[in-house]
């Protein structure tokens, strides 16, 4: 018994220091990351709710160019041609009151430990970004295959980011001087497909941007010739 009360105050004194300013890179993001974000990320899974997702700190267009729900604090009663969803930072306080919710607590099945509660309850009295890490790399992002199927278009895209952070971004391609979403992207390798209907087979500029939560970082990817079905 005296062995085991030693070791509780020894484990006891070796946890962090909840820091008064937690930042979103560095102390929130890894707590989403490992605890949140399979389920509330784009797209959702198990039920989560769609207007919302964990994995990044803006909101983020998802869709454009046809009517769709508007989410986000819009209307959902009225057509919109974008369908936004809110980042972490817009649902700030419903986060902090669901993680500590002692009737419906999220996660669900393996809740946060008080270290991790305490940061995220700390960063939602002031949702900023805040720090980075230093000597913050930037995130890069490679398209490694492009296929087309009648007007779908597939790319599969690999993301990387050198300091291991959890990066989201968006892929648009520029038609007629505007910027269409083409599909939204997470570290790792993922396949988006973009329905290319109504546009006149040729080649289109392709870009990106992508938030590895410290910032915002565009990314050229060169040219999506699109071919007649």
């Amino acid at each position: 018994m005296k062995h085991t009360v030693i070791a509780l105050v020894v484990a006891t004194g070796c946890m962090p220091e909840v820091p008064d300013a937690p930042s979103f890179q560095e102390d929130v993001l890894p707590i989403f990351a490992a605890n949140c974000v399979r389920c509330h990320g784009v797209p959702t899974l198990g039920g989560a709710p769609k207007e919302f997702r964990l994995d990044s700190f803006a909101n983020t267009v998802i869709t454009d160019g046809q009517p769709g729900p508007v989410t986000c604090g819009g209307d959902p009663e009225q057509p919109q041609a974008e369908v936004v969803i809110c980042g972490a930072s817009t649902y700030a306080l419903l986060v902090g009151a669901r993680l500590r919710n002692e009737q419906r607590p999220m996660p669900p099945r393996f809740p946060l430990d008080e270290f991790q509660l305490e940061t995220v309850a700390r960063w939602v009295k002031n949702p900023v970004r805040g720090t980075s890490h230093d000597d913050n790399h930037r995130p890069t992002m490679v398209v490694q295959s492009i296929t087309q199927r009648a007007t779908n278009v597939t790319l599969m895209i690999r993301v990387d980011d050198e300091d291991r952070d959890l990066v989201v971004g968006t892929v648009y391609v520029s038609v007629a001087g505007r910027e269409r979403v083409v599909g939204s992207v997470r570290s790792g390798t993922v396949d988006v497909t973009w329905d290319s209907a109504g546009v006149t087979p040729g080649p289109y500029p392709l870009s990106a941007t992508l938030d590895d939560g410290a910032d915002f970082y565009p990314v050229r990817l060169g040219i999506l010739d699109v071919e007649a079905p």
